[in-house]
């Protein structure tokens, strides 16, 4: 629908992202951005960007602990506001080794969305198992199709949850809603 909307003489990009070379046999004459991690300086930026105030030492902190990884540091400095509710106070270092003593600071990305995964009741989980099966991106018939029961209207609620918890989006690219997940590591 969307691009249908452009005229003939507009030129146009269009940005995809894939895995696994899957644009070569997709796309001829496709161009190669490969994205890495974040340099010091970009990581620094971003977690200021993200938290506002934090001490150099934490800014290095973090950096270390991610390597850079702008998903990551996003998800981290999400779950650093999360847990500072003062955003005008300096977040130092030893807020930051707290929230690693209490486990609320993962060492790893793939951590850190076990830890989001387990907030959730053991219904909410098992609808994410579901869904991991289907792929990416799902409808809520193929959602139901899968379990035995008829949990339709419970399906539902669960999945407007996790919309809300922007762990998968609701999307209408197709007559029918398409759940998908937020993040292929949440679904690996």
């Amino acid at each position: 629908r969307l691009l249908s909307n452009l005229s003939a003489g507009c030129p146009t990009r269009i940005i995809i992202t894939a895995r696994y070379g899957l644009h070569a046999e997709l796309f001829t004459g496709y161009r190669l951005l490969e994205l890495g991690n974040l340099d010091s300086d970009r990581s620094r930026d971003l977690i200021r960007h993200q938290i506002g105030l934090i001490a150099e030492d934490a800014i290095s902190h973090l950096y270390r602990l991610t390597g850079g990884n702008p998903l990551f540091l996003i998800e981290l400095c999400r779950g650093i506001n999360a847990a500072h509710k003062h955003k005008k106070r300096l977040i130092t270092l030893a807020d930051l080794v707290s929230l690693e003593r209490r486990g609320n600071l993962p060492h790893s990305i793939e951590n850190l969305f076990v830890n989001r995964m387990a907030v959730f009741n053991a219904e909410t989980q098992y609808l994410l198992k579901l869904a991991a099966i289907i792929g990416k991106a799902f409808t809520l018939d193929e959602i139901t199709v899968i379990d035995s029961q008829n949990i339709r209207e419970k399906v539902l609620a669960l999945l407007n949850n996790l919309d809300q918890n922007h762990l998968i989006s609701r999307v209408n690219i197709t007559p029918d809603l398409v759940y998908i997940f937020s993040n292929n590591l949440m679904r690996e």
